[in-house]
């Protein structure tokens, strides 16, 4: 994926182009920890933990790289809207790997037990709200429970008590959804009453309010992958991997 010469040109323009850089950097991350195929070790290890968790980072990974190109897309097609739908679907991404992470660690440090890990992991491996044939599903763990574990380790870290990816994540959602935010966007009225909608084909672009989101949620990502792939690769027995 790459930005078009005019989105280039907006960033620099703008005094942003640190974000070109950040942008890239996050492609490159993808790229450098994707993996292709990996198999089981010829004999079955005492626990499957580095197998699922790694699956499931790895899944993630894949999602990330989906909303990341979304993303870039929206930019490049001038198209906000559909961008804040990807950051808002990546913040949700972001905070998965967050979840996991966080009961990761609390598995190590020993303030819960495998079994309490393993039934979180299910979770989010094969939680579903909408259950049809698959009544033994569980349910899946509740979207604003991740969004929080992002806010309660990024606080861990600096120390601000501040629930800026939460608060952040709000407003996308008031963004996203149909209602008052979600509908101005379509035109302006001014004092005396006269509505001016906007045309479909208007002027380049990019709402760098929405990049700096974007960019909060793709730091936090990885962070929160590493953390989750390094405790992994130390602590636990992980399938044969192909790249």
């Amino acid at each position: 994926m790459k930005l078009t010469e005019k989105a280039i040109a907006y960033f620099i323009e703008n005094n942003e182009a640190d974000c070109i850089e950040k942008i890239k950097d996050f492609e490159n991350f993808h790229q450098k920890y994707f993996i292709a195929k990996h198999k089981p070790q010829p004999e079955k290890p005492e626990s499957l933990l580095g197998q699922n968790g790694l699956h499931f980072i790895q899944m993630c990974l894949y999602r990330s790289y989906l909303l990341f190109d979304g993303y870039i897309d929206s930019i490049n097609n001038n198209n906000e809207l559909s961008g804040a739908v990807c950051i808002r679907a990546h913040f949700e991404t972001t905070a998965a790997t967050a979840y996991f992470s966080k009961k990761l660690r609390s598995y190590y440090d020993g303030k819960i037990d495998f079994e309490e890990l393993d039934a979180f992991l299910e979770r989010l491996l094969l939680g579903i709200k909408t259950k049809g044939e698959l009544e033994r599903a569980p349910d899946p763990v509740n979207v604003l429970t991740m969004i929080k574990s992002v806010d309660d380790q990024i606080n861990e870290i600096n120390n601000t008590g501040i629930s800026g990816f939460m608060n952040t994540y709000d407003l996308l959602s008031e963004f996203c959804h149909p209602n008052s935010f979600g509908l101005q966007i379509a035109g302006d009225i001014n004092k005396v009453g006269v509505v001016r909608y906007k045309p479909f084909e208007k002027p380049f672009n990019i709402n760098l309010y929405f990049t700096k989101n974007f960019l909060m949620s793709s730091s936090a990502f990885m962070l929160f992958y590493l953390r989750v792939r390094n405790l992994l690769e130390a602590k636990e027995d992980l399938p044969i991997i192909i790249s």
